[in-house]
């Protein structure tokens, strides 16, 4: 009878380590599986990372090949990215803007640096000033640097030169809100505040917008250029590409490229 009974509960203990066996083998074939699965979606993820960057660049690519062809076209001109022998499944288009505005933003213009804009155009066909008469207001304002600028490393002053059709100058303006430069009330004015050329002259043809900064690790200006009555000639060529590969990546690249610079040099300040 003992001995009946023992070999009952050694089989119960035998069954109980049987079915502890299958439960952790189906734990670890659970975990198992779960790093497996964990693994597989992550190489699924990488390849689809890698496959879009490789979207990505060709897109990003096409758009800058769109550039290229259209930077010598003439305004209101555009470029099919499709005919450029970039694959079979590149689409897109380059288009030179001639939209124009009341506003103009300069390129960020360094320490010394000048930009020449033109306030009666200029065409690009036969490399002339548009020889058309200005007489309207103007106003400028500072897109950089932001906020307080005076007394920091950033602070500086700007040179306005006023240039006839016949290559004169007619009138010289100086902005400096931090007072780098003494004894020039007569000739200065605010940001923000009109200039009326027709105080000087009836026919400034150009504007030269020359920075003057005392500080070396100066990091530049942008001056935004108001016209008060209508808007400005066109100041150079806004190309706008944009290329789509056949998985649906799209890339945009913009491209402003300025009509003819004259350097600072030409010009030295009066102030």
């Amino acid at each position: 009878m003992k001995k009946a009974k023992f070999k009952n509960v050694m089989s119960k203990s035998k069954n109980k380590q049987q079915g502890q066996v299958l439960l952790i083998v189906i734990l670890i074939s659970t975990v198992l599986l779960t790093v497996g699965l964990s693994m597989l979606n992550l190489t699924r993820d990488d390849t689809k990372l890698s496959e879009l960057e490789e979207e990505s660049k060709r897109a990003f690519a096409a758009a800058e090949a769109g550039i290229d062809a259209a930077i010598h076209l003439t305004p209101g001109a555009s470029v099919n990215i499709s005919n450029l022998g970039l694959g079979s499944d590149i689409g897109g288009s380059a288009i030179i803007n001639t939209t124009t505005s009341n506003t103009f933003t300069t390129s960020t213009i360094q320490k010394d640096g000048q930009y020449t804009f033109y306030l009666t155009g200029f065409n690009p066909n036969t490399g002339q000033l548009i020889e058309n008469n200005f007489t309207d207001s103007i106003r400028i304002s500072r897109a950089l640097p932001a906020g307080s600028y005076c007394g920091t490393s950033e602070e500086f002053a700007v040179e306005l030169t006023f240039i006839n059709g016949d290559g004169t100058i007619v009138a010289r303006r100086l902005i400096d809100e931090c007072d780098l430069i003494a004894g020039q009330a007569n000739e200065e004015v605010d940001f923000g505040v009109a200039i009326n050329t027709n105080s000087f002259s009836n026919d400034p043809h150009l504007m030269f917008t020359r920075i003057i900064a005392p500080n070396a690790t100066f990091t530049g200006a942008s001056l935004v250029i108001y016209n008060l009555n209508q808007n400005w000639p066109i100041q150079g060529k806004t190309i706008t590409s944009t290329a789509q590969t056949g998985a649906g990546v799209a890339k945009k690249v913009q491209l402003f490229q300025s009509y003819p610079q004259i350097p600072a040099e030409f010009f030295v300040t009066s102030f």
